[in-house]
């Protein structure tokens, strides 16, 4: 059983922008904005409402951003911000409760690195999951990023 506190879901890009603000100040957050493409249909506005909400608030907190949408790449490392000079990882987070991280995932992310610029056959991979993971590649829990930020 998991420590992290229960999930809030928002079905507006609007409402997701409140939710990232409200975050605690102090203690760190992961802030999943799912199906980004939806998000952006929906309302063509949300990628700037985000920007603007990353600059001017969620960029000093303690908070790791994560977006979910295809291609596969959910978290990209880098060596530093705000412009890299060069990609460190590169990840997929699988949040489905009943599938672990398989070989068809890893398959999909490899494919997706390989059209990230910075990124090449030499860029380390990771998965996160909350159903564990069948497939060879570096795996980390939700309650590890947790735990990785307190």
């Amino acid at each position: 059983m998991s420590s992290l506190p229960a999930a809030a879901a928002c079905r507006r890009g609007a409402g997701a922008i409140s939710l990232a603000s409200a975050l605690p100040t102090r203690s760190p957050s992961v802030v999943v904005l799912d199906e980004m493409p939806y998000l952006v249909r929906e309302d063509p506005s949300f990628e700037g409402t985000l920007q603007k909400a990353f600059d001017r608030t969620l960029s000093k907190l303690p908070v790791l951003l994560i977006r979910t949408n295809d291609p596969e790449i959910d978290i990209v490392g880098a060596d530093r911000a705000p412009i890299a000079k060069k990609i460190t990882l590169v990840g997929s987070v699988k949040c489905l409760e009943k599938e672990p991280f398989d070989n068809r995932d890893l398959a999909r992310l490899v494919t997706h690195r390989s059209q990230l610029p910075g990124a090449d056959d030499t860029t380390p991979l990771l998965a996160v999951t909350r159903s564990g993971c069948t497939a060879d590649v570096s795996t980390l829990t939700p309650q590890d990023l947790h735990d990785a930020w307190t």
